[in-house]
């Protein structure tokens, strides 16, 4: 979409490679939002849209969850807890 200026991403699981990919192949994007996109970084998102020129605007992700939440199990005891206190039901 070379011609695209304008691209909403809302709560998405949008990885680092697929930002850069759209970012490479959208280079008139004057306006991109990504607000709710867990998987981002700003260090992701200031190397995808580097070679934007005409970047006005980016709505960034705002709110921080740490990576470890994505790619650990929890101990099994914690388990226990949360199955004994429901915890998970708020």
């Amino acid at each position: 979409m070379p011609q695209l200026e304008h691209l909403e991403i809302r709560f998405s699981k949008l990885t680092a490679k697929g930002l850069t990919s759209i970012c490479d192949g959208c280079l008139d994007l004057m306006h991109l939002d990504l607000s709710g996109c867990a998987n981002l970084t700003s260090r992701d998102i200031v190397n995808a849209t580097s070679n934007l020129k005409n970047m006005q605007h980016i709505i960034k992700p705002n709110f921080y969850i740490p990576r470890s939440v994505y790619h650990t199990e929890r101990y099994g005891h914690w388990q226990l807890y949360d199955e004994r206190f429901q915890t998970d039901v708020f």
